[in-house]
């Protein structure tokens, strides 16, 4: 059966009509009338990404972006109890739940200026009244770049803490121990992961971060505002395993009932369930979540390991440029032969230190380390 040069015409532009709907489905453009007709334009339709949060004072927070903005909304709230979809009165007066009212502006909002920082992809918003320490904050926010791409976004933060203590790393359990005392066995008990810390000054620990490069940032543990003196001796329980979690936040210090909790030492526990922690490597960071320093690090290795892996690289970077620790290289990190999960690895001056804070020495911090500061053992000999 023939067929005619007609038919074959029909059957090719009827191929590049399909082609084309598939290349404008797939291709980004846009159109463009012209006095000789429509003209296709290949363009950038990314909109620009919010990088980081700073809050720089107790009036101030900055929004650092991926390229330069334009703020087309913004209403800061208090972040309250309520939820977002719960309010029956909303469907039946046809008002707005008091999130929704929060998030637009009608309820519950606190007043703001908007400026643009150093550069146009920073936007500095200030407040019209001083920030609580410690209060919980959101920020529900517009933004357009230069070629009309926008974003819109919902972002908590912190209320500034301009009372960080000086604080340091004392000790660290790097391994929960799986069998249990009889006593252990009797109260539902167990031996979990935690880091202890020491506090070289008055102040209130909101928005300080633990973060393990081992766990990465979906672990981190976030400090509650809690009011701390020169002294005292904090144990994060890094794990939350067994009865008697019960996280100190107030003046009564003898709340916590689980091992390795003590009566007179401050106990806070992670919501986390899961094992944390690298056992024998890590690096291990405090951090203000305000400004993104670090107030305090420690790195550890097992002997066999000449060099980080991925994921230890970007935080042993970060402990060097904060001055805490003279190099990333994993030379100064504290070698951890003969560490077990009944053994712990400490800061061998911990003790000295605290002395000396607490007879009245202004110590120069951050505190450099270095790989001899921290030592494995089970001796009592320089620790809390």
């Amino acid at each position: 059966m023939k067929i005619s040069l007609k038919s074959w015409l029909i059957v090719l532009l009827q191929a590049l009509c399909i082609v084309a709907m598939v290349l404008v489905a797939i291709v980004p453009f846009s159109c463009k009338i012209t006095a000789e007709g429509v003209k296709l334009l290949v363009g950038d339709y990314n909109p620009p990404v919010l990088n980081s949060v700073l809050v720089v004072d107790d009036t101030t927070v900055e929004f650092v972006f991926s390229e330069n903005v334009k703020v087309t909304g913004c209403v800061i709230s208090v972040v309250d109890d309520y939820d977002l979809f719960s309010s029956m009165s909303s469907s039946k007066t046809k008002d707005l739940s008091e999130a929704l009212s929060a998030a637009s502006g009608k309820y519950g909002s606190i007043e703001s200026e908007i400026s643009s920082g150093e550069s146009e992809n920073i936007v500095r918003i200030k407040l019209k009244e001083k920030m609580v320490t410690g209060q919980k904050y959101e920020v529900y926010a517009g933004v357009k770049d230069n070629r009309g791409n926008s974003l819109s976004f919902v972002v908590p933060f912190i209320g500034y803490n301009a009372r960080l203590p000086k604080i340091i790393f004392s000790e660290i359990q790097s391994a929960s121990v799986s069998s249990q005392t009889k006593s252990e066995k009797e109260n539902g008990f167990y031996r979990n992961e935690f880091v202890e810390l020491v506090c070289l000054s008055d102040g209130n620990l909101s928005g300080l971060e633990i973060i393990s490069a081992n766990d990465g940032e979906k672990k981190r543990y976030v400090f509650p505002a809690v009011e701390v003196v020169k002294g005292e001796i904090i144990v994060v329980h890094l794990r939350n395993r067994g009865n008697g979690c019960v996280s100190e936040e107030g003046n009564d210090l003898s709340l916590a009932k689980n091992s390795y909790s003590s009566v007179g030492i401050r106990d806070l526990w992670s919501m986390c369930e899961e094992t944390v922690l690298g056992n024998k490597t890590d690096v291990v960071i405090l951090r203000n979540s305000a400004d993104n320093k670090l107030l305090d690090a420690v790195m550890y290795r097992d002997a066999s390991i000449d060099e980080w892996g991925t994921k230890f690289i970007d935080f042993a970077q970060l402990v060097y440029e904060s001055g805490i620790y003279c190099s990333s290289e994993i030379d100064c990190a504290s070698v951890t032969t003969g560490l077990t999960d009944t053994k712990t690895i400490y800061r061998k001056d911990a003790s000295e230190i605290r002395r000396r804070a607490l007879s009245g020495e202004d110590i120069e911090f951050p505190i450099v380390c270095d790989a001899d500061d921290w030592i494995v053992g089970t001796e009592s000999a320089g620790r809390l």
